[in-house]
């Protein structure tokens, strides 16, 4: 889900800064202390791989309540001295019907987790019920944590959300989600042995069949599907196989620093947005142009 954070600045010292995580829920203490690890653990994972991570405290909730989550991310905008959505109720609502275990969404500087009804089985053993949504778990505080970087890095707060020449800060919304996919395919790659998850190959037959295009997935929200969020991973994964992963932090951080849209995608990926996206059918099609590509011999 797409999310707002601000006054944020970043460090990449070894200090880990400890984030308040509270749970509520038939899980208990068991899933506090899994919020509280998996957390952890995703900060050390962009700090050690990327040197990157934002130096204030998140503030994290997880639950099956999505009333009670509301209250705490309502709670957690006031004090923080932002504004409250007239929608926030209605839209945590939304997100803990979606996926199938987890799912998740973030407001400035918290961050909510919702887990389905644990079942009977659950209830009685907490601690497999752990065991069983790890890894689930910690690749959605993945994906979250990257939006939270993104707008740290774009500076959204002081920018009201817009570049220069007025267009959605963080947008294409294909790339914001597609780094968010991007990093929590990298996190399930070094945290389960074994898995390799969908390959470029494997993408470009999602984009083949699907008939999904760049073009389609430019404004915030547009990205729903799963078809959309595999083809956005697989823009993600030629850009970062041509100019590498720290390419990525690159954009937004250009247009952190005022570099409008264009000029921020043609200096931290080597190419131009436009022909980029129209020229992405053919990099979906053929295999050949996609290592090309990724190689800069286009």
């Amino acid at each position: 889900m797409r999310a707002l954070l601000a006054g944020l600045f970043f460090i990449c010292c070894p200090t880990i800064v400890s984030a308040e995580v509270q749970t509520s829920g038939a899980a208990g203490p068991a899933a506090q202390e899994l919020v509280e690890k998996l957390h952890t653990g995703v900060e050390t994972f962009f700090q050690k791989w990327w040197g990157i991570r934002p130096a204030s405290t998140v503030s994290v909730y997880g639950s099956e309540d999505a009333d009670f989550l509301a209250r705490k991310l309502a709670s957690a905008l006031r004090q923080s001295g932002h504004p409250v959505p007239g929608n926030l109720k209605r839209r945590v609502a939304m997100v803990c019907r979606l996926g199938r275990h987890v799912s998740g969404i973030t407001y400035y500087n918290a961050l909510a987790l919702c887990w389905k009804p644990l079942t009977a089985v659950y209830r009685s053993n907490p601690r497999r019920w752990t065991r069983d949504l790890k890894m689930e778990l910690g690749a959605l505080i993945t994906h979250e944590y990257m939006h939270v970087l993104q707008h740290v890095l774009a500076n959204e707060a002081s920018r009201r959300g817009r570049t220069p020449s007025g267009e959605v800060l963080l947008g294409p919304e294909w790339l914001v989600e597609g780094s968010a996919e991007y990093f929590e395919l990298r996190y399930w790659r070094k945290k389960q042995r074994g898995f390799t998850g969908p390959r470029i190959s494997d993408l470009q037959k999602i984009q083949q069949s699907s008939g999904v295009v760049l073009t389609g997935m430019q404004r915030p929200g547009s990205v729903t599907s799963l078809e959309q969020y595999r083809v956005s991973l697989l823009a993600v994964e030629l850009l970062a196989g041509r100019a590498g992963g720290d390419a990525i932090f690159a954009y937004w951080r250009r247009l952190g620093k005022g570099e409008s849209r264009r000029a921020a995608f043609r200096n931290a990926f080597g190419v131009e947005l436009k022909a980029f996206e129209s020229g992405f059918a053919e990099l979906s099609s053929n295999k050949s142009a996609a290592v090309r590509f990724m190689r800069s011999r286009d």
